[in-house]
């Protein structure tokens, strides 16, 4: 049988890098995390590491079992978490599951507005891609999720979709931010920064520049929003990015200029279980989340 020991070493090695630093982590001999590790491999059938000159090195099966070994890890963390608060008498009012790109721009918004409103509430706020934001709903372990679209809820409803415009965000003095009516094509011959293959802004752009016969020509791609407009402010290249990204962006000294995509939008939708009741909570939630939205969907005033 698979023991918590077994997993806990198997997490120490691949975030430590090294046997030695995760028997020290665990405060148990270099040799027992070894004799951990390979009764593991023995026990699920699989070679997790490569073994050469006294060093060892993940193999992809590796990679693919920390995924779900760092779920079974984030449930312990909430329960002892939440074991806290109780012995402590103060328990957590709302905990939110979203998206990257919108836990670190929508959701802190909101989430000021609504704290504003009710003073005794406390909240968590948990970032991660749409599939694990699914899970963590399902599994009740959040109350609310914010996703990308998507058809296979497992047991959820959405509750509320909403919609904001994508911007082009620009270095501070880019050639292009005297542009105007700016469409994809208007991006040819310009570095660009793209979204990973499998992301939902991604897989959007590479339809449209097919589609379009588009040839643009992708310098870096990352999975994250936040990333997309760190490589652009530091003049790296061009990137289309959704409205609250592009905010930030602005933020920091950059630029953003609308973009014609012939209607598409960047779309996200708000999720709880099924028979989920909406809260007063909830709903002053889901009232600050449309009045962020509403303001980022306004035009864009021209830059001077």
């Amino acid at each position: 049988m698979l023991t918590h020991r077994q997993v806990e070493a198997f997490r120490a090695v691949m975030v430590h890098g090294t046997v030695s630093a995760a028997a020290d982590a665990l405060h148990i001999s270099q040799p027992a995390v070894s004799r951990i590790i390979r009764d593991l491999e023995l026990h699920l059938g699989l070679d997790l590491f490569e073994r050469s000159h006294g060093r060892i090195n993940p193999t992809p099966s590796a990679f693919d079992l920390l995924e779900e070994v760092e779920r079974f890890f984030i449930s312990l963390d909430l329960i002892e978490r939440t074991a806290q608060e109780i012995a402590l008498g103060r328990r957590i009012g709302m905990i939110i599951a979203a998206m990257p790109a919108l836990a670190h721009t929508l959701v802190p918004d909101a989430l000021g507005t609504v704290l504003a409103a009710h003073g005794d509430l406390s909240a968590r706020v948990l970032s991660m891609r749409t599939v694990n934001v699914v899970r963590m709903v399902s599994s009740r372990q959040a109350h609310i999720g914010i996703t990308a679209p998507n058809s296979n809820l497992f047991g959820l409803q959405e509750v509320h979709k909403l919609a904001v415009p994508y911007r082009c965000i620009l270095p501070a003095g880019h050639p292009l931010s005297v542009s105007k009516n700016l469409t994809l094509r208007s991006l040819e011959g310009y570095p660009f920064i793209g979204y990973s293959p499998g992301t939902t802004t991604g897989d959007l752009f590479d339809r449209l520049f097919r589609d379009q016969r588009i040839a643009l020509r992708s310098r870096i791609d990352t999975h994250l929003s936040q990333m997309v407009s760190a490589f652009v402010q530091r003049g790296l290249g061009v990137a289309v990015v959704d409205a609250f990204t592009a905010q930030e962006h602005v933020a920091k000294g950059g630029e953003a200029l609308p973009i014609d995509l012939g209607g598409h939008e960047f779309e996200f939708s708000i999720v709880m279980r099924e028979n989920s009741k909406l809260g007063k909570v909830e709903q002053s939630f889901i009232a600050a989340v449309n009045a962020v939205a509403a303001k980022l969907s306004d035009p864009v005033p021209e830059q001077v």
